[in-house]
């Protein structure tokens, strides 16, 4: 009769499994319909593809140009402004952003979200990408300038290529940042 409660654990094993895959489908539909979540998730795969990519594509310039140009002075002032940009967290910084934000008239639009995750991903990336470019030898790139390459040439065909680990790092660790941060969303 109505009102009356059913324990699940009272039915056979079978009716079980029935009730608790409808429940669970029930449930993720209602959450999708309801909660608008298809949208929400494509906005999450557009934010962490664009945004992993740019870190990635700064990240590997500013960190090319900080390990082998020739600039030590420029890049030790370029290195500090970075590491400087590691230490500021997001929550100290949220209100002003958003301040900037809406004079900007970025709010509400993906390529202000994207900038922002972009600005937070690149110091840890630049960090990263710095210290495994150290280790790749200047004699390759000196090599690449004498056979007549320029620079973006030998960032593109020697750097990129050898850079593949600290690449692929990088785009894990940025993704993952990216998907499981809620409060700029």
């Amino acid at each position: 009769k109505p009102g009356d409660h059913l324990v699940l654990s009272a039915l056979p094993a079978s009716m079980r499994r029935e009730v608790s895959f409808k429940t669970m489908l029930f449930n993720y539909r209602s959450a999708i319909s309801r909660g608008g979540l298809g949208q929400k998730f494509i906005n999450s795969i557009i934010y962490s593809v664009a945004s992993t990519f740019l870190v990635i594509l700064f990240s590997l310039m500013v960190s090319f140009a900080i390990s082998k140009m020739q600039f030590k002075k420029i890049s030790m002032i370029i290195a500090a402004l970075i590491g400087f940009g590691y230490l500021i967290s997001l929550n100290s910084i949220i209100i002003p952003l958003f301040l900037m934000l809406s004079r900007m008239k970025l709010t509400d639009k993906h390529v202000g979200i994207i900038l922002v995750y972009t600005a937070f991903g690149l110091p840890l990336a630049v960090l990263l990408t710095t210290q495994f470019l150290r280790g790749i030898p200047d004699s390759l790139v000196e090599s690449a300038r004498i056979d007549g390459a320029g620079t973006f040439r030998i960032l593109t065909s020697i750097i990129a290529p050898m850079a593949t680990p600290v690449i692929v790092t990088v785009s894990i660790i940025t993704a993952l940042g990216i998907w499981n941060e809620f409060m700029l969303v």
